[in-house]
This record gives C-alpha cells, sequence and structure tokens, in this order.
C-alpha cells in the first residue's frame, strides 16, 4: 500500500481488493479533511499534512490539537476573502494614525514573508470581508483559551506551542533560552515580533515574542482586542489584551463542522 499522502492508482487496487476481501483500510494514514487540497477519502487517520491554499495561492499546512484544526503557519495572504485589497502600509508614521485594516511585514523585509507571515492590525483581522480562507477563521478568545487549557495552562502551553531550538545555537529562530520549547503540540509558533503604535511605527522584539491576534474585542472595547502571547524566556502561554493599532501575527483556525 502506497502510503506517501497521495491517492494513486496502488492505492486505488489496494482499496478495491479490500472491499472484495472485505478488509480494514485503516491503515491508510493521509489528509482526512474534505476541504484540503490533497484529502484522501479513504484515510482513516489524518498524517498532518492537509494542505489549503488562500486567495492569493499561499500554501498552509493544518494540525489537529485536542478537537480544533488549526493551521501550522502563520498567514501571508494580502485580500480579503472576497477579494478586496488589504493596504500594505510601509511608513511608521502611517501606521500609527490607522483605524482601518491593514498589514506590513517585519521590518518592511519581504524575504521574512515565507517565515514569518505578515503583520495585520486587528482591524484587518475584524473586518467584514474576512481575512482567513473559506473555511477558517480568527480564533476567537474562547478558542484561544481552549487552546492553551489543553496544553497544561498558562504555566506550560508556550513550551508546547512554539518552535524549538535558539538562534544562538544556530537551529531555531528563538532566541536564548527559549524555556520549555518542545513543539509537541506541532503548532510551531515563532517569534515574528510586533509592528508597535506607541514605539511610533516601528517593528520590535523579533525572535523574543511571538503573538496572534483573536477576533475578539476586549469586552466590546473600541480600543483593545485579546492575542496570544508567547515569550523566549518562559514556558507560558497566555491570552491577554492590547492595542488594535498594533501590527501582531495572525493564524487561522479551522471552522467547526
Amino acid at each position: 500500500m502506497n502510503t506517501d499522502g497521495t491517492f494513486d492508482i496502488l492505492d486505488i487496487i489496494a482499496t478495491i481488493d479490500c472491499i472484495i476481501n472485505d478488509c480494514w483500510i485503516e491503515f491508510i494514514f493521509a489528509c482526512i479533511d474534505p476541504g484540503a487540497n490533497n484529502y484522501h477519502p479513504y484515510s482513516y487517520q489524518d498524517d498532518g499534512r492537509c494542505e489549503y491554499n488562500d486567495i492569493d495561492g499561499n500554501i498552509y499546512n493544518s494540525i489537529i490539537i485536542g478537537e480544533q484544526r488549526w493551521m501550522v503557519q502563520n498567514l501571508r495572504v494580502t485580500h480579503y476573502r472576497n477579494g478586496d485589497d488589504i493596504l500594505l502600509v510601509t511608513e511608521n508614521s502611517e501606521w500609527g494614525l490607522l483605524s482601518t485594516g491593514a498589514y506590513s511585514y517585519y521590518g518592511n523585509i519581504p524575504e521574512f514573508i515565507d517565515t514569518y507571515g505578515n503583520i495585520y492590525n486587528w482591524y484587518a483581522v475584524g473586518d467584514d470581508r474576512q481575512i482567513c480562507l473559506e473555511g477558517w477563521h480568527v480564533p476567537n478568545q474562547e478558542e484561544y483559551q481552549i487552546l492553551v487549557d489543553y496544553l497544561g495552562g498558562t504555566k506550560n502551553a508556550g513550551g508546547a506551542l512554539k518552535s524549538t531550538g535558539t538562534i544562538e545555537g544556530g537551529d531555531g529562530l528563538w532566541y536564548e533560552p527559549n524555556t520549555g520549547a518542545t513543539n509537541t503540540s506541532g503548532f510551531n509558533a515563532f517569534p515574528g515580533g510586533w509592528r508597535g503604535y506607541y514605539e511610533g511605527g516601528s517593528f520590535n522584539f523579533m525572535g523574543n515574542l511571538g503573538m496572534c491576534w483573536s477576533s475578539s474585542e476586549f469586552y466590546l472595547s473600541d480600543v483593545y482586542a485579546w492575542y496570544l502571547l508567547l515569550h523566549y524566556d518562559d514556558s507560558g502561554g497566555i491570552v491577554t489584551w492590547s492595542d488594535k493599532i498594533r501590527g501582531y501575527s495572525v493564524r487561522c483556525m479551522r471552522d467547526a463542522d
């Protein structure tokens, strides 16, 4: 039986043989999400390699954590779901004045996009046109808290979420000590830093902090919203709040069936 995650002639032959001989096909190990590019209709168990395309053609993979399916890359899209452009803002002085959706990328350096994704203000996250691809959404505060609780709570979840290795050791993207990092969840969180507001729209803390917006406003505030925070020298992961005008990474979560 072919087990490379694709469904080809060898799998067809084996499946027909199983049907004729009344055997089980539970040993097929591939993508089980019908919405994925590489969905395998006869897979018994997900192999963690489901692939999806956003409106710009960027490819993402996913992982199941508890009962939630998460993308394992930060969002890189530059258009809302309906095809409208998300405003690209490179000037620091302009970023601090925004009250509508916008994105940038760390340091205005395009080479960072493939690894860290784009940086979005919350107004892009909260826009009704939506930035996650069809069938996905920016998780709300409660969904992030479910993730944190499932992975051991605020004191331990960060270790399970963070990618491993360090910059100093030459095998990672976090600064030392990258406390507790095991990435046992497969979430593969990177320290993409932020784009500030009080800091004059400047970029800060790549290698130190990983932040991902939620879709939830902070108690219906016009100013603040919830986000997930991970730190280079702490094994914890907390869901806290910040100014909507800051720029953070975005992770998408699969819609419930």
